[in-house]
């Protein structure tokens, strides 16, 4: 199997260490490019006004191939596909991410958009992330892992889709299953933090915390604090088939 390798906390991060270390056992080629950098919650931003940089890294196993780039994920995805591959990937798989991706959260990460870039491409995907906050257990997330690509036949992955997958920071014997599961709701409590530079002026530093929502029991956010890996198919279609269906009846024309 062929695999390529991204994620957004930056080539040197420990969870992509760990992904690496399993990859390589498991394939017979893995590509790695990742950001040279940590961008996290860059989303889906391309590159567009500045050249983008190779630079080779070494994992120190013969059969993975690497590079960081100083792009974010999803440039990472296309300069692979476009310039480092000479062939298509079996699959590409994003992370593993340090903290979770969960809810609405998908809409800002960059480890769901280094998964979802692959669509383009028409490659199965998968984007995997640790719960928590420090200390991950990315034993657990690589176990996780090896579970779900070894039924990935199972998932019939469709072109306009990926695999978001979230794993409890808990020892792989608190595990209690897997579960198939939506997209929860992820509400922060933002608070922007005012400070002054150097030179006197004032600038804002973002943070906050997740607010306690109440969330449907089949939802990524609660199945997760059960300690069950969630599994969440996301297609990367913004219609709203549902209105379209409903113009359609009304026959609505714009004149």
């Amino acid at each position: 199997m062929r695999v390529l390798v991204t994620n957004d906390d930056g080539i040197r991060a420990d969870g992509i260490k760990h992904l690496i270390e399993y990859l390589a056992e498991k394939c017979t080629e893995v590509f790695v490019v990742a950001p040279e950098y940590e961008k996290s919650a860059t989303s889906h931003s391309l590159t567009l006004h500045n050249p983008l940089r190779l630079k080779s890294y070494d994992f120190k196993r013969d059969n993975v191939k690497a590079f960081s780039c100083d792009g974010n994920p999803a440039d990472c995805i296309k300069i692979a596909m476009d310039v480092v591959l000479e062939e298509k990937p079996d699959i590409i798989i994003s992370g593993i991410n340090k903290g979770p991706n969960l809810g609405n959260d998908v809409m800002y990460s960059g480890t769901v958009a280094g998964a979802t870039e692959a669509i383009y491409y028409d490659v199965p995907s998968i984007a995997i992330s640790m719960d928590g906050r420090n200390h991950y257990k990315y034993e657990t997330g690589v176990a996780g892992l090896d579970k779900v690509i070894s039924n990935l036949d199972k998932f019939l992955i469709e072109k306009n889709e990926i695999l978001n997958v979230n794993v409890p920071n808990v020892s792989i014997d608190e595990i209690k299953g897997y579960k198939l599961t939506t997209l929860g709701r992820r509400v922060y409590e933002n608070v922007y933090e005012k400070r002054i530079d150097t030179m006197g002026k004032e600038y804002y530093w973002l943070g906050g915390t997740p607010k306690s929502i109440e969330n449907d029991t089949h939802t990524d956010v609660v199945a997760i604090k059960d300690n069950y890996i969630t599994i969440t198919p996301i297609k990367v279609d913004y219609t709203d088939y549902g209105k379209y269906e409903q113009y359609l009846d009304l026959s609505i024309e714009i004149e």
